[in-house]
């Protein structure tokens, strides 16, 4: 048995939906970044959960398809799809089957990479300044090559866990620089933080997390990453 007959849909529903542990929806994260039908799925079973909720006003009816058994991409959503209104299935139909209806927040308002781009989403989960100095060295020579003008670079810089502190407005040793890069280099690069991680300090730290102003707070780190991913994004993390 691999790795990923031992997940279960129950178990990509509640990781798409942030109910599981920091370290369990790691665990799947990892798991997915080694198999595309996985991440296919997970995308499918969030496309239709957002689906189902979107259409919840047609049909309450529509809400049993939440929690789908389906291990095959495609299926659950066509039943789904099959309950809309011509309007709301029109809609649907302009996006691709395994994405969301909503663009990823990293890249909405971004220019659209040139043939000769590289594209890097670098992930900090870690509260290493040594090493997220590194990805800062790493983000501005990708970015420099930018000048010329015959290239598009774009980074990502998403940050979750112990890695948001790198972020906070109050104790990141890097303020300066973050805000030297995005002054730089704003069409290019995008400083994310992770909206889950801020309220998982807010209950077990008993304070509320204030990102730098550059910073673009996203529901989850996770799936930002994920959805990069599916888009050709190179992952590195640290």
């Amino acid at each position: 048995m691999t790795e990923t007959d031992k997940i279960s849909d129950e178990m990509l529903n509640a990781f798409i939906d942030h109910e599981l542990s920091d370290d369990d929806m790691m665990q799947i994260y990892m798991t997915m970044s080694k198999d595309p039908d996985l991440r296919a799925h997970v995308c499918e079973l969030r496309a239709t959960r957002d689906l189902v909720r979107s259409a919840y006003k047609v049909s309450p009816l529509l809400a049993k398809a939440e929690r789908l058994p389906s291990r095959f991409p495609g299926w659950g959503l066509a039943a789904a799809i099959a309950s809309l209104s011509l309007g709301g299935l029109l809609g649907w139909l302009a996006y691709p089957v395994w994405y969301p209806p909503a663009p990823s927040a990293l890249v909405a308002g971004v220019n659209a990479p040139s043939a000769s781009s590289i594209r890097v989403v670098f992930h900090a989960s870690r509260n290493d300044a040594d090493a997220f100095e590194q990805i800062l060295d790493e983000a501005e020579t990708l970015l420099a090559a930018n000048t010329g003008g015959q290239t598009a670079n774009l980074v990502r810089i998403v940050a979750n866990g112990e890695g948001l502190d790198l972020l906070s407005a109050r104790t990141s040793p890097f303020r300066d620089r973050i805000q030297q890069l995005n002054a730089q280099h704003k069409n290019h690069v995008v400083f994310a933080g992770c909206s889950q991680t801020r309220k998982r300090m807010k209950r077990e730290r008993g304070e509320s997390f204030e990102p730098l102003p550059e910073v673009l707070m996203v529901n989850s780190g996770v799936i930002e990453l994920l959805e990069l991913q599916e888009k050709g994004w190179r992952y590195m993390p640290i």
